[in-house]
């Protein structure tokens, strides 16, 4: 409300610096609050090492069956429905099933679930899952794909990372920020190229069967990149800097 944003805006010069999520947020607080470059410290989020980690080595051959797996809210913000159409197109040439893991209300949460019905063969839905339940999961799959349309961090794709999933997702700006090139340029991620928008987060009508024709391709990128052993192996290690323990390391040598 009103009375809040006064009193941010009137005491942001007074703290001793600011922590945030990626470089875009880092600029929009320099621009916004007119604040101190040098006082502004990008942490990103992070994960639990605990609970996200590598399981069993796996080997790929031409016959394996893989698991793709969204995990989030069914939404079309989200995508999940262009995944649905997307991953439609190639089911039937690969050994594969897709899983979606969450939850939804209303006409989209309905139109997901009638559309996933269709396929019940290939795709299969779980509800909500805790945090436990969620990480084996990912350590039972193969692919994780996030075809959202905006997020702050995308903190569900560096878990299902941190558990050694190979992922296709949209040019989530905020995310490829806070990774960085190494990340950004291996084998193990496929990005698609975004649709225009309106509204944030609803795709122009004319850009709907573009894009899910590239969401699709990319679908079969990663596929045929495991099936051929082409991605980069023990990839995870990487992604324990993204991890809370590293984070805190981070923070307490910037306020030490």
């Amino acid at each position: 409300n009103n009375i809040h944003k006064k009193l941010i805006c009137k005491n942001i010069p007074k703290v001793d610096g600011i922590f945030c999520l990626s470089e875009k947020q880092k600029e929009e607080i320099i621009e916004v609050f007119e604040y101190n470059k040098d006082k502004v410290y990008v942490i990103g989020g992070g994960y639990d090492l605990e609970f996200y980690y590598k399981g069993e080595d796996k080997i790929y051959n031409k016959n394996s069956k893989l698991k793709l797996i969204y995990a989030g809210k069914f939404s079309r913000a989200k995508g999940v429905i262009y995944l649905l159409k997307a991953f439609e197109k190639v089911k039937d040439k690969y050994n594969i099933e897709l899983i979606l893991a969450g939850s939804g209300t209303g006409e989209e949460y309905d139109e997901i679930i009638s559309y996933s019905q269709k396929m019940s063969d290939k795709v299969k839905l779980y509800g909500y899952m805790d945090m436990q339940e969620i990480a084996d999961l990912f350590r039972s799959c193969d692919i994780f794909v996030m075809p959202s349309f905006y997020e702050g961090l995308s903190l569900v794709t560096i878990e299902a990372m941190a558990c050694d999933l190979k992922v296709v997702m949209n040019e989530l700006e905020n995310f490829m920020d806070f990774v960085g090139d190494d990340i950004i340029n291996s084998k193990n991620i496929e990005f698609v190229k975004m649709p225009k928008l309106f509204d944030a987060d609803k795709v122009v009508k004319e850009e709907v069967n573009d894009y899910i024709q590239r969401l699709s391709l990319a679908l079969e990128d990663q596929i045929n990149n495991l099936y051929n052993n082409n991605f980069e192996k023990d990839f995870s290690y990487k992604i324990t800097q993204f991890s809370w323990e590293n984070i805190c390391n981070n923070i307490k040598n910037i306020v030490i």
